[in-house]
């Protein structure tokens, strides 16, 4: 019997190292979710960071096309109104001639297709 106890002893002390290792790994690893959970929360800190400068630079970048763009029209208005000042005659006809071309293309697209 002496040697029944032996063996229980022995099964409780490798059930406590079990548990105690056990312990050390669970601990071991909810140190490693932390870390890598922070180490995640930066990575997604410096990545929301930097979409943001990118977005800020193509904000700009749209501002100042579109600045652009409405410059460029404006000045485009002012060299046809001064065209227009300048030649009206010539203004008219080319309107005209526009105009002709384009009722002729409608003229055409809409006939009734031959039979």
């Amino acid at each position: 019997m002496h040697r029944n106890s032996h063996y229980e002893e022995q099964a409780e002390d490798i059930g406590r190292e079990v548990g105690r290792r056990a312990d050390a790994l669970h601990d071991a690893a909810e140190s490693r979710a932390r870390e890598l959970a922070h180490q995640a929360s930066d990575q997604a800190r410096r990545v929301k960071a930097q979409a943001r400068e990118w977005v800020d630079r193509g904000t700009q970048r749209a501002r100042d096309g579109a600045h652009l763009l409405h410059d460029e029209a404006l000045a485009a208005a002012q060299r046809a109104g001064r065209y227009v000042h300048d030649q009206p005659i010539r203004t008219a006809v080319a309107a005209a001639a526009t105009g002709a071309l384009i009722g002729g293309l409608l003229v055409w697209l809409l006939r009734e297709p031959r039979r």
